[in-house]
């Protein structure tokens, strides 16, 4: 990974830990079911970052191997691993480069991550490396309605936020991807959801200055939008949310 990648993620890497949106219950629990997740199987969490997939997964009987570009982030996700009594191994690595054999994982998850992927059809083309006929690849992670304008301006405000973030990839976008990647996608899911602005805006490197561009850009949204991203304008703060795709793919 990039130094900036890791410059942007180090001193985050307890923020993610007690990440809400990455600690859901609920969502976590249907990327087991729809992986098939059991004991014994072999999962490869890539972009780990805090752990919650990882300890899921773990807790759910799978042999899981955690990647992630970032030492503290693979760092915190162990620690509080241990403190939950689950063991798994952790790689430091990158998503575009897997260090693991060809055919040899049953599952792969990667949540609330690929849109820091530089190059996501080089990772899910790894993604598709890795995988058996018979594996099951789950992502879940930002993702722009089909319309450019929306897409432009949730990628400007996500990169105000978090400068390692690249692009919040269309479901139309991502079908194209995986397909070039050798993927089917057999299940799909949006989510709207909206952003606890407090929480959202509190990572360590947030200047004052950053926020009120944020909230302001928030408040100028035009009210066709609204519906798409969950925006409360005259909210204290204005608020919003980038919505979220779920899918699963397998190898054709």
């Amino acid at each position: 990974m990039a130094s900036s990648y890791r410059e942007s993620f180090g001193p985050a890497a307890g923020h993610y830990v007690r990440s809400a949106s990455h600690a859901d219950p609920v969502s976590l629990a249907r990327m087991c079911a729809l992986t098939g997740a059991a004991r014994g199987r072999l999962a490869l969490d890539i972009a780990c970052g805090g752990g919650h997939s990882t300890w899921a997964l773990a807790q759910a009987g799978c042999r899981v191997v955690s990647l992630d570009g970032t030492p503290s982030m693979l760092a915190a996700c162990g620690a509080e691993g241990k403190k939950r009594g689950l063991a798994f191994e952790r790689v430091l690595g990158d998503a575009h480069r897997v260090p693991l054999r060809t055919g040899s994982v049953d599952i792969v998850v990667c949540r609330i991550a690929a849109h820091h992927f530089a190059n996501p059809l080089t990772a899910l083309r790894e993604v598709s490396r890795v995988m058996h006929r018979k594996s099951r690849f789950y992502l879940y992670d930002l993702s722009s309605p089909d319309s450019e304008p929306m897409g432009r301006w949730l990628d400007i405000v996500e990169t105000l936020r978090d400068p390692s973030h690249v692009c919040c990839w269309s479901s139309r976008a991502w079908e194209g991807l995986a397909l070039g990647a050798g993927l089917r996608i057999v299940h799909s899911a949006r989510y709207r959801r909206q952003y606890d602005m407090e929480h959202w805006l509190s990572r360590p490197d947030m200047t004052p200055e950053v926020r009120e561009d944020i909230l302001e850009r928030v408040k100028a949204v035009p009210p066709s939008w609204y519906d798409d991203l969950s925006v409360e304008a005259n909210g204290e703060p204005p608020a919003f949310g980038t919505p979220l795709l779920e899918f699963v793919a397998e190898k054709f």
